[in-house]
C-alpha cells in the first residue's frame, strides 16, 4: 500500500501532505526531503518544515544537507548554540562546507559578532563558484557595523553579477545615502535602467535621488518614467504630486493624487494633500470637505486633526473649530496643544468660563 501511495503524486510536497494525512510511513530520498523542507520553509511554514526535518533523519540520519537544514531550522528558531554545535560536528567531516560557514556567519551576527562574522564570510569566498550571496551577505554585516564605504563595495559587485536584485539595490543607496555621494546612486541607478529601461523602481529610486540634489525637473521626468513603466505604481504619483505641488501646479497634483485614491485604499495621507492643495487656491469648502475625510478615515493621526484644527481656527470657522477639537480631546484628552487652541477658541467667541475651564 505504501508502495502505491508513493507512486500516485506528482511533487513531494503533496506525497509528504498525503502521507501525514493518512498516519502512513512513505520513503523519500535526500532529495525529496530537501525539496519539502525548503518549500516549507520559503512559505513560512516551519512546523512542517520541522516535521519534514525529523523524518528526514529518521530515514537518513547520517546525511550533512539535511543536518544542515535542521541546523537552519534551529537558527530561525533563535536556537544558536544547538545549530551551533551541529555545525561543529559537521565542520569536522568538511571543514570547508560553505553552507556551514554561511551559518557560523548568521550566527555570529545574530550575537552581533560582525567582525566574526565577516571574516567566516570572506574565508567561505575561496570555495564557492558563485560569490553572489556571500558577497550581499558581506555587504549586510559591513553595513551593521556602520562601515559604509566596504558594504557600499560588496552590494556593488552583488548588484554586477544580478542587476534584478531590488533588495540589494536599496541596500547599495542606502550606503551612498550614508556617505552623501547620491551621484553614485544616479549612476548605478543609470546603468540598472540601460540593461532594463522599464524597472519602475528604478525609475522611482532615480526620482528620489534627484530630489536630495535639489534636482525637479530630473526628478519629475523620473517619477513619470516609473508611472509608464507600471500605471499603477502609486508611490511615484505621490512623489510627482509633491513635486507639483511645489512647483505651483496645483490642479495636476490633485489630479496625481486623486488616481492614487483609484489605484489603492483611501489614505488619510494623501486625503490630507488634497485638501492643503485646495486650500492653496483657496478652495476652502473642498479643503474643509478632504480635511474633515482624513480625520473620518484615520481619527488617530494627529497630523490631520492638526490640519483640519489650523484651518478652521485660520478661516474664523470657530463652530467647526470647536465641535472638532472637543472631539479630538475626547480621543486624546491629554494632549495639551488641543487644550490651549479650544481654550483660544472659547476666547475667541466670547465664552470665558469654558476658556478658563480649558
Amino acid at each position: 500500500m505504501s508502495k502505491e501511495l508513493s507512486n500516485s503524486f506528482d511533487s513531494p510536497v503533496n506525497k509528504f501532505e498525503q502521507m501525514l494525512q493518512t498516519n502512513s510511513v512513505l520513503f523519500f530520498d535526500v532529495q525529496e526531503f530537501e525539496s519539502i523542507i525548503h518549500h516549507y520553509i520559503d512559505s513560512g511554514e516551519i512546523n512542517l518544515a520541522r516535521k519534514a526535518v525529523s523524518m528526514s533523519l529518521n530515514q537518513h540520519n547520517n546525511n550533512i544537507q539535511l543536518i544542515l537544514l535542521k541546523s537552519e531550522l534551529l537558527i530561525l528558531d533563535g536556537e544558536i548554540d544547538k545549530s551551533y554545535s551541529l555545525l561543529k560536528g559537521i565542520e569536522l567531516i568538511e571543514p570547508n562546507n560553505q553552507e556551514v560557514l554561511i551559518q557560523k556567519a548568521t550566527i555570529y551576527s545574530k550575537k552581533n559578532q560582525h567582525n566574526k562574522a565577516i571574516k567566516i564570510l570572506k574565508k567561505s569566498l575561496k570555495f564557492i563558484d558563485d560569490p553572489s550571496e556571500v558577497w550581499m551577505l558581506l555587504g549586510m554585516e559591513y553595513m551593521m557595523t556602520s562601515d559604509y564605504f566596504e558594504a557600499q563595495k560588496f552590494f556593488k559587485m552583488s548588484l554586477n553579477l544580478d542587476p534584478e536584485d531590488i533588495q540589494t539595490l536599496y541596500n547599495l543607496i542606502y550606503c551612498n545615502d550614508q556617505l552623501k555621494e547620491y551621484g553614485k546612486s544616479i549612476e548605478v541607478l543609470n546603468y540598472i535602467l540601460n540593461i532594463n529601461p522599464y524597472n519602475e523602481s528604478a525609475w522611482h529610486e532615480l526620482g528620489k535621488q534627484y530630489l536630495k540634489i535639489n534636482k525637479k525637473n530630473e526628478a519629475l521626468t523620473s517619477f513619470e518614467f516609473a508611472i509608464i513603466s507600471e500605471e499603477k505604481f502609486s508611490g511615484a504619483y505621490v512623489e510627482k504630486a509633491k513635486i507639483l505641488e511645489e512647483k505651483g501646479d496645483i490642479i495636476e497634483a490633485i489630479e496625481n493624487y486623486q488616481i492614487i485614491l483609484q489605484i489603492e485604499d483611501e489614505s488619510s495621507y494623501i486625503i490630507n494633500r488634497i485638501a492643503n492643495c485646495y486650500e492653496k487656491i483657496s478652495n476652502n469648502q473642498e479643503a474643509l470637505n478632504y480635511y474633515e475625510k482624513s480625520v473620518k478615515i484615520d481619527p488617530s493621526n494627529n497630523n490631520c486633526w492638526d490640519n483640519l484644527i489650523k484651518f478652521c481656527i485660520k478661516n474664523k470657522n470657530y463652530k467647526k473649530a470647536i465641535l472638532h477639537l472637543e472631539k479630538v480631546i475626547k480621543l486624546n484628552e491629554n494632549n495639551l496643544n488641543y487644550w490651549k487652541k479650544i481654550a483660544f477658541v472659547y476666547k475667541e467667541t466670547k465664552r470665558f468660563d469654558l476658556a478658563e475651564k480649558a
